[in-house]
């Protein structure tokens, strides 16, 4: 609310400015007055015709406002202006498939995939579309690779977990429960250069130089800002 207040302020002094307008329009739209943000969010799109948040947040609210077709036209001019706008493509096939224009869905959920490759979602919806299209094996490619991109994403958090664990345990010298902290979050995300990090600092502090030397050289591959600490 108090955001708002200062953006309408703000507005009144310049009401030229599209970014101004897109983000009361966005405060709006989080404050569910999405009839007051529907008016922002098309004003500014006429006010600076390259910006590409208010036409997609305009087709996020008229999503939510039960008008897909308008949605629809609002993403494709967000898409428009910025062609590589994955969340556009991604609720332009959400709408899509809904309407029953699976064709269009799946065209829409594979530019997605293509300009946000890590999205398992998209996977995911590609998957179900393809499947209704009756392309079985492309459906169960997608599925299993939005499966893939899901467990990978768990086991990078409990990677994460097992890191902060092991620099606890590293802290309280408890070198063997750091070592098995630090070992397993290597197993789970290998491209998480802090846990090679921290693998090494244990390694180092154990005694075994050569191993922790190579933990060194892959957390300083994956992150070449890292500084290695002098033995």
């Amino acid at each position: 609310g108090a955001a708002v207040e200062v953006l309408q302020q703000a507005v009144r002094v310049e009401p030229a400015s599209a970014e101004l307008r897109y983000n009361l329009g966005l405060a709006l739209k989080q404050r569910d007055d999405f009839a007051a943000a529907e008016i922002e969010l098309r004003r500014a799109m006429e006010l600076d015709r390259r910006l590409p948040d208010a036409p997609f947040t305009l087709g996020v609210v008229l999503w939510q406002t039960n008008r897909p077709d308008e949605a629809a036209q609002a993403l494709r001019a967000a898409i428009e202006r910025k062609p590589d706008y994955a969340e556009a493509h991604y609720l332009l096939g959400t709408i899509l498939r809904t309407k029953g224009d699976l064709e269009g869905a799946a065209e829409a959920f594979r530019r997605t995939i293509r300009d946000q490759p890590a999205s398992a979602e998209a996977h995911l919806s590609l998957g179900q579309t393809l499947r209704r299209l009756g392309d079985v094996e492309g459906a169960a490619a997608a599925t299993a690779e939005a499966e893939r991109l899901n467990k990978k994403k768990v086991d990078a958090q409990a990677a994460t977990f097992a890191v902060d664990l092991g620099k606890r345990r590293l802290a309280e010298n408890d070198l063997e429960g750091a070592l098995q902290s630090l070992r397993e979050a290597v197993r789970l995300a290998p491209d998480l250069a802090e846990a090679h990090y921290q693998l090494a600092l244990a390694l180092r502090r154990l005694g075994t130089p050569d191993e922790a030397r190579a933990h060194f050289a892959e957390a300083q591959r994956l992150a070449p800002w890292l500084l290695i600490p002098a033995e």
